[in-house]
């Protein structure tokens, strides 16, 4: 009975965390994942030549790309912090800078369309600080295996 007094002792007292608030580290920031919304004055706001691209017949053994332009048409530098394929076939590279006012800009999406067949369409999901914080671009393309 006495040894297990003990080493309920001995368990809670090593469990007990002895550093002060002053010496613990914070813990890192969590990648955020919600869209901030911004009224038109504070927005970014893209104007596309074309939000769609369509390869039409392609190989599956062959990679493509298109490349989407815009203009900034908002009143504040556009932001772009993030681009994503809807899989990992499309993988999209776009501008890590401020876009100012009135400056263009591109992404460029390549698509790989190996071990796929028919008709497909992709989304590339782009977080910037427009006014909805989400934009969109499509492509599609008919794969001949």
């Amino acid at each position: 009975m006495k040894y297990a007094a003990l080493i309920l002792l001995f368990a809670f007292i090593a469990c007990k965390n002895t550093e002060t608030p002053a010496t613990i580290a914070p813990a890192p920031p969590a990648k955020a994942t919600a869209v901030e919304k911004r009224s038109p004055e504070e927005a970014s706001r893209f104007s596309w030549e074309k939000q769609e691209h369509n390869f039409g017949d392609i190989s599956a053994s062959e990679k493509v790309s298109h490349t989407f332009r815009f203009t900034n048409t908002g009143k504040v530098p556009m932001m772009i912090s993030d681009a994503s394929g809807s899989c990992g076939c499309t993988v999209p590279d776009y501008p890590k800078n401020p876009i100012a006012p009135g400056a263009g800009g591109e992404i460029t999406v390549t698509f790989d369309p190996a071990n796929k067949q028919g008709m497909t369409s992709k989304i590339v999901t782009l977080r910037a600080n427009t006014e909805s914080g989400i934009e969109r671009i499509v492509i599609k393309a008919n794969i001949i295996p």
